[in-house]
């Protein structure tokens, strides 16, 4: 029987976690059109349901904007699937990242449908803002699912996670997508005021053109 219990987190209001729930009842849920704004974390059995909050998303979606930009600058190809549901294939996990994208694997996956990559593929990158409460509980999902690498942000520092031959999740200086880029160089525009984000983005693309254009190594 499905039982229900508050976890404990720094957020106002934390999660609804709920227990002894099988893969189709959790299908179920993440299918009605009403349940779409909320995010489930379905790790074999237990099924978690959070509503992120606002500062939660603006550090997403600035995020997001920087990775587009970098690539864009860079004219690297990228796919983006925002907070798309993934699920492992054995039926035990599922979840949504704050944002995912294919890059490494980005030319391969063009021209292909939407649904068609949530059922057979895997993001390269997924994002994980943590700002109430860690995303550690998550990272055995990503390894279930694959996803190579995992951005981290908690309020500060901006890390990335890459995943090992032995199935764990290690701290990297380096984007394993974005070779060339230390995550940590993008703390300091997170940590500004972002409130004209049109002026924002602007200052963060002359920057990707100053560490980045011809004969710059880079940070």
């Amino acid at each position: 029987m499905a039982t229900v219990e508050k976890t404990k987190t720094r957020a106002p209001t934390g999660p609804i976690v709920l227990h002894g729930i099988p893969w189709t009842m959790y299908e179920e849920l993440r299918d009605i059109e009403a349940n779409w704004h909320v995010r489930m974390t379905y790790d074999h059995g237990s099924l978690e349901l959070t509503a992120p909050s606002a500062r939660h998303e603006d550090y997403a979606e600035l995020i997001g904007l920087m990775i587009h930009a970098l690539v864009e600058g860079l004219d690297l190809p990228i796919r983006s699937l925002g907070s798309t549901t993934w699920k492992a294939r054995a039926e035990v996990a599922g979840l949504e990242a704050d944002r995912c994208y294919f890059i490494r694997n980005a030319a391969r996956v063009v021209g292909r449908e939407a649904n068609d990559l949530q059922r057979e593929e895997t993001p390269d990158l997924a994002v994980e803002v943590e700002i109430t409460r860690s995303a550690e509980t998550k990272l055995p999902l990503y390894a279930t699912l694959g996803v190579a690498e995992i951005w981290r942000y908690d309020g500060s520092a901006l890390e990335s996670w890459q995943l090992g031959p032995d199935g764990q999740y290690a701290q990297v200086e380096r984007s394993l997508n974005l070779p060339f880029l230390k995550p940590a160089d993008l703390e300091p525009f997170l940590e500004t005021n972002h409130d004209d984000e049109t002026r924002w983005i602007k200052a963060f693309r002359q920057w990707v053109r100053d560490q980045f254009r011809p004969g710059n190594a880079g940070p």
